[in-house]
């Protein structure tokens, strides 16, 4: 079943290939949010079994790869399932530092509405420089790396990275290009097998999560 499908009604398709169209209900809205907090309680959870306290977020999707129904309510509602667990639920956060990218109106827009159990801040600042100056001051941070599913079936950290920089150079990609963040990924790399990598290791409060993600 295509994801459209499940959460909008498309009303009429135009010539140059995009849609338009609404929720498919109030209760399809629900429905999306209701995964994305799901989605976001299983990597706040994960951050917290791994002791992180100040993570680095990134923006996922934020319908992407959706049609582009209801755009700017869709990056509202990736923002709304955020901010509903930092308030309902303590994951032993002391910051939560989230870039929004192109969803930053939507995010500030509703952050006050929200009594936070950790202190959230919105910033434009690279994720991997972030991460990298939080782990040399002391701190237990991460960096999200966004991937999609194709990437993390093919065992790659980003979709075109291979390539170089192009039209496709995201986020994802650039972490692989720029970076040694691929050493965390099991998939494509031995070295936490390496006791000699591992304790020489000079971020090694930064933690790695990697995601796929089907929306």
């Amino acid at each position: 079943q295509r994801e459209e499908e499940r959460y909008f009604k498309i009303t009429k398709r135009l010539e140059n290939g995009e849609v338009e169209g609404d929720w498919k209900s109030p209760e399809a809205r629900k429905e999306f949010k209701t995964r994305l907090k799901t989605m976001y309680d299983m990597l706040f959870t994960q951050c917290m079994k791994a002791g992180v306290t100040h993570p680095g977020f990134l923006p996922i999707g934020l319908g992407a790869f959706l049609p582009r129904i209801q755009s700017d309510d869709v990056k509202t509602v990736y923002h709304e399932a955020q901010f509903e667990l930092l308030a309902e639920r303590d994951y032993n956060f002391k910051y939560y530092f989230l870039n929004p990218g192109p969803g930053r109106r939507q995010a500030q827009d509703i952050r006050d509405n929200y009594p936070f159990k950790t202190n959230v801040v919105l910033h434009t600042k690279n994720g991997k420089f972030l991460a990298t100056e939080l782990a040399r001051a002391g701190y237990s941070t991460c960096c999200l790396n966004p991937s999609d599913c194709i990437a993390m079936m093919n065992g790659c950290m980003g979709y075109w990275w291979e390539v170089g920089k192009g039209s496709r150079y995201v986020g994802e990609e650039d972490i692989v290009a720029t970076s040694t963040f691929g050493l965390s990924s099991k998939t494509i790399s031995t070295a936490y097998d390496s006791a000699r990598v591992i304790g020489h290791a000079p971020l090694n409060s930064t933690v790695m999560h990697e995601f796929s993600l089907s929306i």
